[in-house]
């Protein structure tokens, strides 16, 4: 079984991992998809372990190559065995823990997706690749296991790592990894993908993004670069699924922050239009009261309760 020798080799080759510094914080095109990578780190993690909690703003994926941990995702705790995996979008609510007997041994990537430097950027590679990738977009929470594909995959780029290969010939075989493990959300009979789940986990990410960068200088187009899709596209699903427009829920997030601005502090409806993401004063005002009905100023004035 690949378990005991490919596993086996990866953990003989571990050294590699502190040899692949040319990928960290690289930016990788395949065509119309831009990747930054984050980090590819080796884990050894002691029986204490616990980590609380949290959410961030990239794509994980975790393998475990001995013993296991167990993960909460979306309030649901797996079990991730040896030869395990599991892949998490952006924006996911997750915390880790040990048993209190063992610790494991695995190694974790993570990476995002950006805007390429030209929207018909071409290249090479076909757009299969390019659909693969996509797939992370819709992949489920549960563990999946390896058919020794992903572990296979590691230990080349683990091997032209410790054979000092360059940077080209490293990106290209982590994109071989990535390939890897997205063939798992295509194909997977554990995975089961259906056109409602894959529309919801879109508008779901996009929501998220919202709700984390409102109050930047950010667009419906840069709403939908952040979920890889076009703006009409998102538009369509987020009408279908929300009942709202890309445009009103983005305002709506920025009113949120600009209610709890007025009632809590002294700032002047200025600053408050600037701290809460609008590009000037009548702006804001305009979007204020055609969503609550009155000004920002008589609001602060009234009982207009402070969002959830």
């Amino acid at each position: 079984m690949y378990k005991d020798t490919t596993l086996d080799r990866i953990l003989e080759a571990k050294n590699g991992f502190e040899h692949l510094e040319a990928l960290a914080y690289r930016e990788i095109y395949i065509n119309s998809i831009g990747i930054r990578v984050l980090g590819i780190h080796f884990m050894d993690i002691a029986p204490d372990w616990n980590v609380k909690r949290h959410r961030h703003p990239f794509y994980e994926f975790h393998y475990v190559l001995k013993n296991n941990v167990c993960t909460t995702i979306n309030q649901t705790e797996y079990k991730v065995e040896e030869g395990q995996f599991y892949i998490m979008p952006p924006g996911t609510y997750h915390s880790h823990r040990q048993d209190l007997s063992t610790g494991h041994t695995g190694f974790a990537l993570r990476w995002e997706y950006i805007k390429p430097k030209a929207p018909d950027l071409k290249g090479s590679i076909a757009s299969e690749p390019e659909k693969s990738l996509e797939s992370f977009n819709y992949a489920s929470s549960a563990p999946v296991t390896d058919d020794g594909t992903v572990a296979e995959s590691l230990l080349s780029l683990l091997n032209l790592a410790l054979r000092g290969s360059g940077a080209l010939q490293l990106q290209l075989s982590f994109c071989g990894l990535l390939m890897a493990i997205s063939g798992f959300y295509k194909t997977s009979e554990q995975l089961p993908i259906n056109r409602e789940y894959i529309e919801n986990q879109t508008v779901n990410m996009a929501v998220r993004f919202i709700e984390d960068n409102c109050t930047q200088d950010i667009g419906a187009d840069d709403i939908a670069d952040s979920v890889h899709t076009s703006y009409s596209h998102l538009a369509r699903l987020f009408k279908k699924h929300t009942g709202e427009t890309i445009t009103w829920h983005l305002n709506k997030a920025k009113l949120v922050r600009a209610v709890r601005l007025l009632k809590c502090s002294d700032k002047n409806l200025a600053q408050v239009a600037r701290e809460s993401g609008f590009s000037n004063e009548n702006y804001f005002c305009t979007v204020f009261k055609k969503f609550y009905g009155r000004t920002p100023a008589t609001a602060r004035e009234d009982k207009l309760p402070l969002p959830e």
